[in-house]
């Protein structure tokens, strides 16, 4: 079924707010997931929230951290999340980025003691709607091996870049280093589905296309060795350098392990304006996107959209039809209705 979208994030942050979770943070946990929905990415959207706000209500993950910010150097801040949500421990960091950027033209971020933060692309738009360059990297639970490797040790290890166009269709790139993001994988065995062939291999080192089997086995790295190596150095930005976990000791969400999943991040900012004066860059940001955009489309496809296009494509799609909402999920958003004493969107 599709639930009208403002009816389903007034659902959703009421129902954390019932826990109770502070209204900005339940704004800002809900905004980042119907943001995922919106760009067509189910996979990283309200699909998650029964994992976040059952973690939340277990206690697994603290609805009221203390985050703590510290300025290392002049442009470089380490912020310590107190296992808080990663949507908010990163949308706090990336306020402080973003301010000491268009002081010193660049800055950057290391955070550790978070959890899971959605979808990257949502941090790299909201820098851009601002005017700044981003490049966020994150880890997770190892669910990947090293290229050559029979032990995962990896996480999907996503990254994302954030580069502002003056008249807001800015370009967003957010990809795993996996061949597939394991929320795919997930959303797939939620919904009984095969998943390509290639993604992944069962816990015996299998090639399999049965996405449980993909789950309990382990995800492959995009392109062999490449992915492999942007996997590993997404693992030392985010996880080694931040001073978070990394490898075999991050904490899946997909569970009730007490422990602090203690996820890492690295948040990077760019001011344009320290490089080229604004009209200058804006107008040669104009040309790049209009050059790439005119090429001749391959056949097969209509033309040549950018990172940031097609999801810029479907918001307005999903804005008027809704957010799809399937069975099992359905039963699941139904069942923290009743646990919050929240009403369901008709």
């Amino acid at each position: 079924m599709n639930i009208p979208v403002e009816r389903l994030r007034s659902f959703l942050i009421n129902a954390a707010v019932a826990l109770p979770l502070d209204q900005s943070s339940a704004k800002i946990m809900v905004d980042n997931l119907i943001t995922a929905d919106l760009w067509g990415v189910s996979s990283h959207g309200v699909s998650r929230y029964p994992v976040y706000w059952g973690r939340l209500k277990k206690g697994l993950v603290n609805r009221t951290p203390s985050i703590k910010i510290n300025k290392t150097l002049p442009a470089v801040i380490t912020v310590d999340g107190d296992n808080g949500l990663g949507s908010v421990v990163t949308a706090k960091a990336l306020d402080e980025t973003l301010k000491l950027a268009g002081t010193f033209g660049m800055a950057s971020a290391a955070i550790h003691s978070s959890n899971h933060m959605g979808a990257l692309g949502y941090y790299c738009d909201t820098a851009a709607e601002k005017g700044y360059i981003t490049m966020i990297y994150t880890v997770g639970p190892a669910n990947m091996p090293p290229f050559g490797g029979m032990e995962a040790y990896f996480s999907t290890n996503p990254l994302a870049i954030g580069i502002p166009s003056a008249d807001g269709q800015h370009i967003i790139v957010d990809m795993a280093t996996s061949m597939a993001a394991k929320g795919r994988i997930r959303e797939a065995a939620r919904k009984g589905e095969k998943i390509p062939e290639g993604w992944a291999i069962d816990k015996d080192g299998n090639p399999t296309t049965d996405a449980q089997a993909a789950i309990d086995g382990m995800v492959l790295p995009m392109s062999g060795h490449k992915g492999s190596a942007l996997a590993l150095a997404v693992e030392f930005f985010a996880g080694v350098l931040s001073g978070s976990a990394f490898g075999a000791e991050v904490v899946m969400q997909y569970g009730d392990d007490p422990a602090p999943a203690n996820v890492g991040h690295l948040l990077i900012a760019l001011n344009p304006a320290g490089f080229l004066p604004p009209d200058v860059y804006h107008s040669r940001m104009q040309r790049f996107c209009s050059e790439l955009r005119s090429i001749k489309p391959a056949k097969g496809f209509e033309k040549v959209l950018l990172p940031g296009d097609k999801e810029r494509i479907a918001v307005k799609t999903i804005m008027e039809q809704g957010i799809s909402i399937d069975d099992v999920l359905l039963k699941q958003l139904k069942e923290i209705a009743a646990q919050s004493g929240c009403v369901f969107p008709a």
